[in-house]
C-alpha cells in the first residue's frame, strides 16, 4: 500500500482539464459513493459488479484530476475479473480499497472539499 507521502507526491503531479473545473466536486462526491458501492460488492464476492466500477475508474479519472484512482481502478479490475479466492488476492484488493480511501481523503484536502 502507498504511504501519504507517496499519494500526496501522485496527487502534486495530477491536474484537471480546465473545462472540467466545474465538474470536479461532483466528481470527487461521485467516487466517494462509489467506493461505499465498490466495498459492498467485494465483501458479497460480486466480482463482475466491482471489475465493472473499477473499469469505470480507469477510464474516466484522469481528465477530472484523478489519475491514480484510474491507475487503481486498472489494479482491482484486473484482480476482479480473476474472481479471487485466494487469501492473497483477497488482501490485495483489501489494500487496493484502502489506498483508494487514503487517496480520496487527499484529494478532498487538495481541492478544500
Amino acid at each position: 500500500m502507498a504511504t501519504n507521502n507517496e499519494l500526496s507526491k501522485k496527487i502534486l503531479t495530477e491536474n484537471y482539464e480546465p473545462q472540467l473545473k466545474p465538474f470536479v466536486e461532483e466528481f470527487f462526491q461521485d467516487r466517494c459513493s462509489d467506493l461505499e458501492v465498490l466495498k459492498s460488492e467485494i465483501k458479497a464476492g460480486n466480482w463482475l459488479e466491482a471489475k465493472k466500477l473499477a473499469h469505470n475508474w480507469k477510464g474516466y479519472a484522469k481528465p477530472y484530476g484523478f489519475a491514480y484512482l484510474g491507475e487503481l481502478g486498472a489494479e482491482i479490475e484486473k484482480i476482479a475479473s480473476e474472481n479471487p479466492s485466494s487469501q492473497k488476492d483477497r488482501d490485495n484488493i483489501e489494500q487496493l480499497v484502502e489506498t483508494v480511501g487514503e487517496y480520496l481523503k487527499l484529494k478532498a484536502d487538495q481541492f478544500n472539499l
